[in-house]
């Protein structure tokens, strides 16, 4: 088998793997599905209160820990062996919502200046846009990475991710792309099912946390099938 087609296997193996793990951890996926369902309901209230925000605060922070929980487990293997829990781990929550928001800014910072900066009367805005949006995806995904293995967001700077996305190749794009489809997958879940009131929430959930637990696999994944050539280790 050549090297080519030896990538080729092993990026089929790897999204395999990362497509059936929400079935295979179920809990991960209704956990973060829950925590979505009640952020909703409580953002459709209508009203906004300390109460609300404080709450949905919480259901983000629990929400990012599970999914940096994922990518750590991920990485050291750890709930693959029988007797091994492999349930949300608590301690640096509210750090963890705070790091994932900078790293979120950070990744995205050039669409957002480009909505704001560029005249919505230019006929390239929309194109721009959405190269920036999807590059910032593409660094948010390897971002996400330096900062679970340096243990802090001077993982997610420029001098970090950048090498280490080009020496990951394109099989690493992969991970940004399925990260694309996270509003996506929201967004037509609850077209889906609109007409079901409620029902149009848990569907959209359902949906939208699927995408979330087998990103934070697959990206975790690409990171060791590349840890070598990155070498960040």
């Amino acid at each position: 088998m050549s090297e080519e087609q030896a990538q080729s296997s092993s990026l089929v193996s790897i999204f395999v793997d990362a497509l059936t793990f929400p079935l295979r951890r179920i809990g991960w996926w209704l956990f973060v599905t829950a925590c979505a369902i009640a952020a909703m309901w409580l953002l459709g209230n209508g009203y906004i209160n300390k109460g609300i925000i404080y709450c949905t605060g919480v259901l983000l922070a629990v929400t990012v820990r599970s999914y940096l929980t994922i990518v750590e487990n991920t990485l050291t293997g750890y709930g693959e062996d029988i007797g091994q829990s492999s349930g949300l781990r608590a301690e640096g929550m509210w750090a963890d919502l705070g790091n994932l928001a900078l790293v979120s800014l950070c990744s995205w910072a050039p669409a957002i200046l480009a909505v704001f900066m560029v005249s919505p009367f230019e006929s390239w805005k929309e194109p721009l846009v959405t190269l920036l949006a999807s590059l910032g995806c593409e660094y948010f995904c390897m971002a996400v990475m330096g900062t679970v293995v340096f243990g802090g967001t001077q993982g997610a700077l420029p001098q970090h991710v950048l090498p280490a996305i080009f020496k990951s190749g394109s099989s690493y794009a992969l991970a940004g792309v399925i990260l694309m489809l996270v509003p996506l997958s929201f967004r037509t879940g609850y077209s889906m099912f609109v007409s079901y009131g409620i029902g149009a929430w848990a569907g959209a959930a359902i949906f939208s946390a699927f995408i979330v637990v087998m990103q934070a696999r697959l990206v975790g994944l690409i990171y060791l099938a590349n840890k070598e050539r990155i070498g960040w280790e």
